[in-house]
């Protein structure tokens, strides 16, 4: 007997702190059994074998990336904070954090994440409350691997040198930097900095002569920039976070399939891992979406044939509409147990 098929749409609302999408979600009937088949939008489980990453971070991973980074920004509690050296950060949310090899990279990327950045996540969990946070594993031009971190607790950048340079040390980093910069002259350093060209020659005589009166222990092998608003946070985002892989260094000469395999390109904490996009049918909805945002010339909206996306920042919306979107998120985020740096 001839089955008869019919299809059934209904529209459904996914919402995330700097976006929202309205689709379909189709389903499809067998009306003679009266039962549901298969949920159309689905694709069909199995056991599949994990293939390499190649070094490669996918799309959708770089949207997971930006998701995760959007919901730590949106949670985080603004905060003043005071530097070692005094100076005072107001309204700070978040920091970006950078650690590179101060010398060339000898040892295969899994060797180093596993010895020295696992340890140096480890060591800020512990003693800087370290508790939300994203990183991403990166290769520079000249073929080193560094890493970036986007975190909702601030710690000192002096902190971060002397722990980092620690870590990388167990594989003899800091002490190959010194071999190396302890016997330029004065002008080798100019010339070597000069090609930033963005420091004086009166600075960057100081600063050489407090590398050698410190006998180039310390390598400038960490970046932190601190963020305060919704677009600082979309700039960091598009720089660090968000790029693709296809246009820069790959890997490292030293990394092979072999000792890479199970390498992590990128990773999230357990808590932020529990906020994910909040779904619901558009009938179940007690807001419209619609009604709320489309009017707003400050959301960006995007017609695409299976989806509607409306972009915002939250902070450029009307207070109101922010006050409702926070309401949603904060009991979002409380029923994942999720606690804000």
């Amino acid at each position: 007997m001839k089955q008869n098929i019919i299809y059934n749409s209904i529209e459904k609302v996914s919402l995330r702190p700097d976006r929202v999408v309205f689709y379909n979600e189709t389903w499809k009937y067998d009306t003679i059994n009266e039962c549901i088949l298969k949920r159309v939008n689905n694709s069909v489980g199995g056991n599949q074998l994990k293939r390499f990453h190649n070094f490669e971070i996918s799309l959708n991973a770089r949207r997971e990336l930006s998701n995760k980074i959007a919901w730590l920004y949106s949670m985080a509690r603004k905060k003043k904070v005071k530097t070692i050296s005094g100076k005072e950060i107001f309204n700070f949310k978040m920091n970006f954090i950078t650690v590179t090899l101060p010398s060339s990279q000898v040892h295969c990327t899994s060797e180093i994440t596993s010895s020295a950045f696992n340890q140096f996540l480890t060591e800020l969990r512990k003693s800087y409350n370290l508790v939300n946070y994203v990183w991403r594993l990166e290769f520079q031009k000249n073929g080193n691997v560094h890493y970036h971190i986007a975190t909702d607790v601030y710690i000192d950048y002096y902190i971060l040198l002397k722990v980092w340079n620690r870590c990388i040390n167990k594989l003899g980093y800091v002490d190959r930097y010194q071999e190396k910069m302890k016997s330029l002259t004065l002008p080798d350093y100019v010339k070597l900095c000069g090609n930033y060209g963005e420091k004086n020659f009166k600075e960057i005589s100081e600063r050489y002569a407090s590398n050698v009166s410190k006998g180039w222990k310390i390598p400038p092998s960490v970046d932190v920039k601190s963020c305060t608003s919704g677009k600082k946070i979309s700039m960091y985002i598009a720089k660090y976070f968000g790029k693709g892989d296809k246009s820069g260094t790959k890997c490292n000469a030293l990394d092979t399939e072999e000792n890479s395999f199970s390498l992590r390109l990128w990773f999230c904490s357990r808590s932020l891992s529990k906020l994910k996009t909040i779904s619901e049918y558009v009938s179940n909805c007690y807001y419209d979406f619609k009604v709320m945002l489309g009017p707003l010339e400050c959301v960006k909206k995007f017609y695409h044939d299976y989806c509607t996306v409306f972009y915002f920042q939250i902070t450029e919306l009307p207070r109101l509409i922010q006050e409702e979107l926070r309401l949603i998120f904060d009991l979002h985020a409380e029923m994942m147990n999720y606690t804000p740096g």
